[in-house]
């Protein structure tokens, strides 16, 4: 295919099908859409002729194209092809010209990424040579090649130039156009649109997939959680069953042990962020200005060791000096005996030691900058470290604490529970000892990992290193907004992992709590076959529950990494 279709590594696939006033539109269109079917970065491109942009023979398709979700309009391309034919004004269109095109019917159903003039017989000439397989085409381009590849021609043709879109886009296809080696190709207009559609298979269409994977998941997202409500709602059904078939003792007693358990939960929860958040204060790091400077003065003496700067700048002084010193002497030669041919020797003498000074100046001024650089690289690689380092310990230790939390809690809600069942007048003593040893006995807290996932070193490295395209000046680094960056992602970092963890733990002593409830309520009722079985099944949804909640919080996560993906859109 040539031009800049041999550069890319993107697949296409192109659909081809005639517009909706063709007999045979319908069948194509319905061949189309079980095709696109499964895509989800689509590209709509309409090709028409300049003078058919005012024809309303494709309402249809314009609703087709609108209707399907795996094309994105917003991107449509609208390819006026024939350009070399159409009656354009000379250079490019006025804004009054642009106003009026963009009233006509196909651009105001369609518009949206821009309208692009091209002449497809120019453009594929250029890649081809002019070797049509059709004479009139090789003839209509050996007519019209001067005009497109020769720029001091009378009648000369830059097509791209009469596209209609944003400023800021129209600036860059120009720019980029106008710099283009093959003008022949850039000039028919087939560079502009090739380039643009590269640009949406490079960055926009990878930005769709992204988003229809969050539509995705929110869809999925949206249907557990209808699972997680239907099943809790199942569960406490099955609860009032066995509450209305229990002797009213038991129901009371029952009712009591839930009530207590849901009152720890509930405090303990209140009390988590009050207990962690001088955990948190302890573990933030910050680096001040003064210790960022003195850690890139160190990186800059170790450089200027390894780059040998002291021989470079002793260099560099001995040319000023030679510099000086023959300027004297050769004063006093002028002094001594002032002639026309003494002028010359000495102006020949200055220019060639100001060459000579101004050769070792730029050596040493490179050098200091390769020096920059280098120290620039240390430091940012040391903060980067220290980054994922502390980063490290702050998930560990907020982990530890929050489990020892937790567990603490875990153990109270055993002992309050044990009380409940103990001072209870229903119970036999024989029945009060098996089931205080059973909540004694009942498994500890399993905690899910939570804030593995939550740094990324790579991720944080090229926020990072692009951070530092913004904060830096020249070879050295702004200091002070480097250390604001470092402080205020590590601020962030922080409060995302504890985030995390607590949610995570939370939900942990929750499924703790239910399954410890669901084990005394299938004790106390276990000797009613169906009030049995029906504690059973409460046991069962609470299982699933949990399972889905986890599912729910897996989602959620894998929602936040693709919103993640689609932040390099805003850069």
């Amino acid at each position: 295919m040539g031009g800049i279709w041999e550069q890319t590594s993107a697949e296409f696939v192109i659909f081809d099908t005639p517009g909706s006033n063709s007999a045979s539109n319908n069948k194509h269109f319905q061949v189309l859409k079980k095709a696109m079917e499964g895509f989800s970065n689509g590209l709509p491109v309409y090709v028409s002729e300049f003078d058919a942009l005012d024809s309303t023979d494709n309402e249809t398709l314009y609703q087709e194209i609108r209707n399907m979700k795996e094309l994105d309009d917003r991107f449509t391309m609208i390819i006026v092809n024939k350009a070399d034919v159409a009656k354009l004004p000379k250079g490019q269109h006025s804004k009054e010209d642009e106003e009026r095109i963009l009233s006509l019917t196909i651009p105001r159903n369609l518009y949206s990424e821009g309208i692009y003039f091209v002449s497809s017989i120019m453009g594929l000439g250029s890649k081809n040579n002019g070797a049509f397989v059709d004479e009139h085409y090789a003839e209509i381009f050996e007519d019209q090649e001067q005009k497109y590849s020769n720029s001091s021609s009378r009648f000369h043709k830059s097509l791209y130039r009469y596209n209609i879109m944003p400023d800021q886009l129209k600036r860059r296809i120009v720019d980029l156009s106008g710099k283009y080696s093959d003008a022949l190709y850039a000039n028919s207009g087939l560079y502009a649109i090739e380039q643009e559609i590269q640009t949406f298979a490079g960055k926009y269409s990878a930005y769709n997939k992204c988003q229809q994977s969050h539509l995705f998941l929110g869809r999925v997202i949206h249907m557990t959680s209808q699972e997680i409500e239907d099943t809790i709602k199942e569960r406490e059904a099955f609860k009032q069953k066995i509450s209305e078939e229990l002797d009213r003792d038991r129901k009371e007693l029952l009712e009591k042990i839930e009530n207590k358990g849901n009152e720890l939960e509930s405090a303990s929860v209140n009390l988590y962020d009050i207990y962690m958040r001088p955990v948190v204060d302890t573990v933030q790091s910050v680096r001040s200005v003064e210790e960022l400077e003195e850690a890139e003065d160190e990186f800059i003496k170790i450089q200027m060791e390894l780059q040998d700067y002291d021989e470079t700048e002793g260099d560099w002084k001995d040319a000023r000096q030679a510099l000086y010193k023959n300027f004297k002497e050769n004063i006093a030669k002028i002094l001594k005996a002032p002639n026309k041919s003494a002028f010359k020797e000495i102006g020949a003498d200055l220019v060639n030691d100001a060459r000579e000074t101004s050769e070792s100046d730029n050596e040493l001024k490179e050098k200091l900058k390769n020096i920059y650089n280098a120290a620039t690289d240390e430091l940012l690689r040391e903060i980067i470290s220290d980054f994922t380092e502390h980063s490290t310990e702050v998930q560990n230790r907020l982990e530890e604490e929050s489990k020892g939390y937790w567990e603490e809690k875990a153990i109270k809600i055993k002992n309050e529970l044990a009380a409940v069942v103990t001072e209870s007048s229903t119970l036999t003593e024989e029945r009060k000892e098996e089931l205080t040893e059973i909540i004694f006995d009942f498994e500890d807290i399993i905690f899910e990992a939570t804030a593995d996932d939550v740094f990324i070193k790579e991720e944080f490295e090229k926020g990072f290193r692009f951070g530092n395209v913004v904060i830096g000046k020249s070879e050295r680094l702004n200091i002070d907004k480097l250390a604001k960056k470092y402080n205020a992602e590590m601020a962030e970092t922080i409060q995302v992992i504890y985030a995390k963890v607590r949610d995570s733990h939370r939900q942990s002593l929750k499924a703790w709590k239910e399954n410890l409830l669901s084990l005394i309520r299938e004790n106390i009722v276990e000797y009613n076959p169906t009030l049995r079985d029906q504690s059973r099944i409460i046991k069962e949804t609470t299982s699933k529950i949990e399972e889905l909640e986890k599912r729910r919080s897996q989602l959620n996560q894998y929602t936040e990494n693709i919103w993640k993906m689609m932040d390099w859109i805003e850069d």
